[in-house]
């Protein structure tokens, strides 16, 4: 069953704060994981000191509820949570940086400043 856009932000907001961050990392990079990584990216980019044992809880629990999406590669989230949480987590310090951080590691010659989002 497909659940809509209010259905998934209640979801979202009644997270413990594991969970979220571990979200809002698949928001800020805004395309999937590979699945082979998504452990050690998660442990790297949440700054949460969990196990991968513990990322993995998370992440069945947050495909169990539907906020991620779990295809044969990689894990990701529906489009329209990433376009409702964007614009408010980029407004935070911690996670404009990470999104610069993510940029670097892509394109270590230059990253697109924040104010062109």
């Amino acid at each position: 069953m497909e659940e809509n856009n209010a259905d998934l932000l209640k979801s979202y907001h009644s997270l413990p704060d594991l969970h979220k961050n571990v979200l809002n990392v698949f928001v800020i990079k805004f395309s999937g994981v590979a699945k082979y990584d998504a452990l050690k990216y998660l442990q790297d980019k949440t700054g949460n000191k969990a196990t991968q044992k513990d990322y993995q809880s998370v992440l069945n629990t947050l495909v169990d509820k539907q906020l991620v999406m779990l295809s044969v590669t990689s894990f990701d989230i529906p489009f329209s949570l990433k376009v409702e949480l964007f614009p408010k987590l980029i407004k935070e310090e911690k996670y404009n940086s990470l999104l610069t951080k993510i940029q670097i590691e892509h394109n270590p010659f230059g990253h697109i400043p924040v104010t062109e989002y």
